[in-house]
């Protein structure tokens, strides 16, 4: 499993061209949705040059962790760019010690992007994803 892992950041890296810096499990919610819908479950990925979510086709996380049969409906897979440079801000509200200890394990965040569009992501909040997207963002 780990080799498949590998191969598959490596073939990343080589169809991008950019170098993963940090990576976790999140979900992204589509303009028009509020906090409270469901998302689309996929990959937050910080690269040396975006901010990238590549999700597939699934109902949720757990059910899209089996195959489903095809439809005519099925949507194609979501691959989501924001390059570094266009970002104009990243809001993430600050989470206190009991929210950290008790409060749910991902933390929202929205990243605002030049021309006015903003995208609203969570994120595993153990993971430093967060931390990694700040440091990327400052230089």
């Amino acid at each position: 499993m780990a080799d498949k892992a590998t191969e598959f950041w490596e073939a990343f890296e080589r169809e991008t061209g950019e170098k993963v810096a940090a990576r976790c499990l999140g979900e992204f919610f589509p303009e028009g949705s509020s906090g409270s819908s469901e998302g689309i479950w996929g990959l937050l990925i910080v690269t040396d040059k975006a901010l990238r979510f590549k999700a597939t086709p699934s109902d949720n996380m757990v059910l899209g962790l089996f195959k489903r049969p095809e439809s005519k409906e099925q949507k194609a897979p979501l691959d989501l760019s924001v390059p570094l440079g266009e970002i104009t801000a990243l809001e993430a509200p600050q989470r206190g010690f009991l929210s950290r200890l008790f409060g749910p394990v991902t933390q929202g965040f929205t990243v605002g992007r030049s021309g006015g569009s903003s995208f609203h992501f969570e994120a595993d909040a153990k993971s430093g994803f967060l931390e990694a997207l700040q440091m990327r963002l400052q230089g």
